[in-house]
């Protein structure tokens, strides 16, 4: 599986769109991803505070058809950069994600 965290306002607009982009997408033209569901909090605890629900985006790698690229940072951990728009039909299951009191994040 692929997975990837977008804001609720994110997502929300990809579904009235059809397309999902993240609110950086002008500058960065890419969408960050990852393969192993365990970094999720390492990963959303990179969001900004503002944001207290988050959508896990989850994607089997044979329905992502876009240009992408893989990457991985310097401890080894792999990611896939998409390069074009995410069609919300390639999206296979969402989750909601969320900060708990004690500041931990966890899935609803």
């Amino acid at each position: 599986m692929i997975y990837h965290l977008a804001t609720l306002p994110d997502w929300e607009r990809a579904l009235n769109s059809g397309f999902y982009t993240p609110s950086n997408w002008p500058e960065i033209r890419q969408i960050s991803c990852f393969f192993e569901l365990e970094r999720l909090p390492e990963i959303a605890s990179q969001f900004d505070l503002q944001h207290k629900e988050l959508i896990l985006l989850q994607m089997s790698e044979r329905k992502v058809t876009l240009p992408q690229e893989q990457t991985a940072d310097e401890q080894g951990n792999k990611y896939l950069l998409l390069k074009a728009k995410l069609s919300v039909a390639m999206v296979e299951r969402t989750d909601m994600v969320f900060k708990s009191r004690n500041g931990s994040w966890e899935m609803a």
